[in-house]
């Protein structure tokens, strides 16, 4: 399964509402929201193998899922709006993916089976208020969001899964492997140019949020006089969060707050266990986590913020990484190994 594409919501070259000659709301429209949203929540590959033989059993299975659309909402070309009630620019995100490959094999001489899964979350989340925009309005909420916020408003719950199983038995040699692979990939970004966004009444808020998420299980059994286990699974995230406020930008809210964030969490675990039985008996579980975050917030020079009550400007990360990997061989000669690693990297600044 492979979902890709471009969502876009955008206004360009439009006035919406009039102002008077000092810039305020004189008869403005009512409210307005620019929203681009892509929801994925049923993006499921399955790949079942069996095989069963005398002198030799394979099977093998393959699993992938993929999610990788752009989603960007805009104004552009020098857009004034002038309401009355709330002006929102959002582009968001939903998604969820499920790669699932399980093989099972017997034979009374050889077996041998294979399993991979892989499940990637890679979108492009953007908003952009462009050069020359001017919003005026009662409360004005600017946003970038990947994975934060159903379309009902409750918590996202996103994850890429991946699980993989390969098990078998033979009387000679049984060989099982399976991998599983997630890689939460995102990449978001909230941008406001040489715009002037003034708030009446309310808060004004700018913010680029971004929730990856990664979850891999990786399981094989093999048992014949020699039995042979490899399994792997690891977590990939590759992530950039991006808010930036360019030179000449002027942002101000007369009766509230100013709050301008880039919040980042990453979530990994992995669940890998190989097991063999016989008179020989060789398992390999392997796992990684490898984790490169940037979360960046740029106020440039010549910005002009201002608040009646506080201003806020602030760059999150947090992060939330388990592993788990076991080597199980119950044979008369046991050879397990186990090898386990996290590597976190990246950059936060603001």
């Amino acid at each position: 399964v492979n979902l890709s594409g471009q969502v876009r919501a955008q206004v360009v070259r439009s006035t919406l509402g009039e102002s008077d000659g000092d810039g305020n709301v004189e008869n403005g429209i009512g409210s307005l929201d620019v929203n681009a949203s892509s929801t994925v929540t049923q993006a499921r590959t399955k790949a079942p193998a069996l095989a069963g033989g005398l002198a030799l059993a394979v099977a093998g299975s393959l699993a992938r899922t993929t999610i990788d659309p752009d989603v960007d909402a805009r104004l552009l070309g020098g857009v004034e709006v002038y309401a009355d009630g709330d002006v929102t620019v959002t582009a968001t995100t939903d998604h969820d993916a499920d790669a699932i490959a399980w093989g099972a094999n017997g034979a009374l001489g050889v077996t041998i089976g294979l399993s991979g899964a892989t499940t990637e979350i890679a979108p492009t989340v953007n908003t952009s208020i462009g050069d020359s925009t001017i919003i005026a309005a009662d409360s004005i909420t600017i946003e970038a969001l990947h994975n934060v916020e159903k379309s009902d408003g409750t918590a996202a719950t996103g994850t890429a899964n991946a699980e993989a199983t390969s098990s078998g038995g033979a009387i000679l040699l049984g060989v099982q492997g399976s991998w599983a692979r997630s890689k939460p990939q995102a990449s978001v970004g909230t941008t406001v140019g040489t715009a002037e966004i003034t708030a009446a009444t309310g808060n004004v808020v700018v913010q680029s949020k971004s929730r990856q998420s990664g979850d891999v299980e990786a399981l094989g059994d093999s048992f014949s006089i020699i039995g042979v286990g490899i399994q792997r699974g690891d977590v990939d995230t590759i992530a950039r969060n991006e808010l930036t406020i360019e030179s000449g930008a002027s942002i101000t809210s007369r009766r509230g707050d100013v709050t301008i964030l880039a919040d980042s969490y990453d979530y990994g675990h992995t669940r890998v266990r190989s097991g063999s039985g016989g008179l020989v008996g060789i398992s390999e579980a392997f796992s990684d986590i490898d984790v490169s975050q940037e979360t960046l917030l740029d106020v440039a020079d010549n910005v002009s913020i201002t608040a009646a009550d506080s201003v806020t400007v602030k760059s999150t990360y947090d992060t939330d990484q388990s592993i788990n990997a076991d080597a199980i061989s119950n044979s008369g000669v046991a050879v397990p190994t186990a090898t386990a690693d996290v590597r976190l990297s990246g950059i936060e600044s603001e």
